[in-house]
This record gives C-alpha cells, sequence and structure tokens, in this order.
C-alpha cells in the first residue's frame, strides 16, 4: 500500500459506505476474495439497508458512478440471498420506477435478473444499461474496450453477443453519455464485426439525430 499498490485487507470495508465498497471490489486479486469482503459487509446490516445503501450508491452518470454499477449485480445478488423479510426485494421494486437515473436503472436490472422485472420500469433500461457498461472503458482506448467485450462470463453470453441483440435501438436508452460510447464500441467492434460497427454507427448517429 505504501508503494501505491491496491492490497485491500479483507474484513476492512464492514462499515463503509457501499459507494466505497462498489468503487473497491475491483481491486481484490480473486473473486473468492471480494465475496468475503461483500460477506462481511453484509454481515455489518440488516438486508433491506444494505438493498438502500447500495442501490443509492448507483446514482450518478460519469465512469466513476458506472465503475460502481457494474458492481452493483454481485453485491445485490447476496443481499437477496440473505434477505429473509422481502423487504429488499421491495426496496428493488421501488428503486426500478425511481427514474433516478442510475439507481432506477441498476435496480431494474438486478430485478430481470431474478426473472421479476418491476411493473412500471424503464422501456430501455436494458439498453441503457448495456452503454453504461462500457462508459468507464470508452476513454482506454479501442484495444481495452474490444478485450472487455469478448470476455463474459463462465456461463452466460459475452457483452459482444448482448450489443449485437440490441444495437439498433442503443439510442432509444437515453443515456448521457449514448454518443460517445456508441461510437467507441463501433470502432473497437470493427475488426471483428463489420457488420454490427455499422449498426452502432449508425445508432449513434441516431443519438446526434435526436439531441
Amino acid at each position: 500500500m505504501a508503494a501505491g499498490v491496491p492490497a485491500p485487507v479483507i474484513g476492512s470495508l464492514a462499515q463503509a459506505d457501499a459507494s466505497v465498497l462498489l468503487a473497491a471490489l475491483p481491486s481484490y486479486l480473486s473473486e473468492t476474495d471480494a465475496a468475503a469482503e461483500v460477506t462481511g459487509w453484509l454481515a455489518a446490516r440488516p438486508a433491506a439497508d444494505a438493498a438502500v445503501q447500495v442501490v443509492d450508491a448507483c446514482d450518478g452518470t460519469e465512469p466513476a458512478d458506472a465503475l460502481r454499477r457494474l458492481q452493483a449485480p454481485r453485491v445485490l445478488a447476496a443481499v437477496l440471498e440473505a434477505d429473509r423479510t422481502g423487504r429488499a426485494k421491495a426496496v428493488l421494486r421501488k428503486a426500478a420506477v425511481s427514474q433516478v437515473t442510475g439507481c432506477s436503472h441498476a435496480a431494474a436490472s438486478m430485478l430481470r435478473r431474478i426473472g421479476e422485472p418491476a411493473e412500471g420500469e424503464e422501456a430501455w433500461g436494458l439498453e441503457w444499461m448495456l452503454v453504461d457498461g462500457a462508459l468507464p472503458f470508452a476513454g482506454a482506448g479501442e484495444q481495452a474496450l474490444r478485450e472487455r467485450l469478448l470476455v463474459g462470463p463462465e456461463e452466460g453470453r459475452r457483452p459482444l453477443d448482448q450489443l449485437a441483440d440490441r444495437a439498433d435501438d442503443l439510442w432509444r436508452a437515453g443515456h448521457p453519455h449514448a454518443d460517445e460510447v456508441l461510437g467507441a464500441l463501433a470502432e473497437a467492434v470493427k475488426p471483428v464485426d463489420k457488420a454490427l460497427a455499422k449498426r452502432l454507427r449508425k445508432a449513434a448517429f441516431k443519438v446526434g439525430s435526436a439531441t
């Protein structure tokens, strides 16, 4: 730590705000260590309170805010698993229709993951989250963004595949950084999928035309 190298001590964030936890999780060297930190954090507060804190920490429209939102699903999954009253899920339902940028999208996304979408949630919420997930990497260069798109979970689809499914509608999401992100995505995917790159450039153009 004295040399400036992230060296998190598991358990040190048990009393930290959710925003601090979400920002710190990428610095853990393994999924096991990150999961242990989340478990310790959750043990220090009721599940419903934890849900409120995590959702509140998803507010904002800048790259650092998007990075926190990328970590929110793993924490919210642990929250829902620990919840015995159903209050945490109720927190997510309320947040999903709150129209608070970032918070509502993260909550609605989690509810979709568990197969219980909230009635009245944003019509283009999934498209918003796809744009948002690329935002922190859009300024890191084409190679970094391309690597992010090509690497998916052990089970599930790559971000690139999800983009291909919804490329034509990404401009509808109303994300404040849609123009720059879609342009960066188009350049990043061009070497691997020229047809998708063309669709993304067209979507970026539509963002500009709609504003």
